[in-house]
């Protein structure tokens, strides 16, 4: 993963726990959260069923950093 690569999460249905760089967020239906993908982080479904997320990763030409 490239330094200043972002993450944009969208959940569709379920409960996403995400943890970046030690912080917790807790994801339930259309909530949505960008973060810097080069941290550390974790994806756990908290819910009993499927969790459901789409997931855009944006990696920034070298000309714009």
């Amino acid at each position: 993963m490239s330094l200043h690569t972002l993450k944009f999460i969208t959940v569709y249905s379920g409960i996403l726990s995400l943890t970046v760089g030690g912080e917790v967020f807790e994801l339930k239906k259309w909530d949505s959260i960008p973060f810097q993908a080069d941290v550390s982080h974790r994806y756990l479904n908290l819910s009993k069923v499927e969790t459901t997320l789409s997931m855009v990763i944006y990696y920034p030409k070298a000309e714009t950093l």
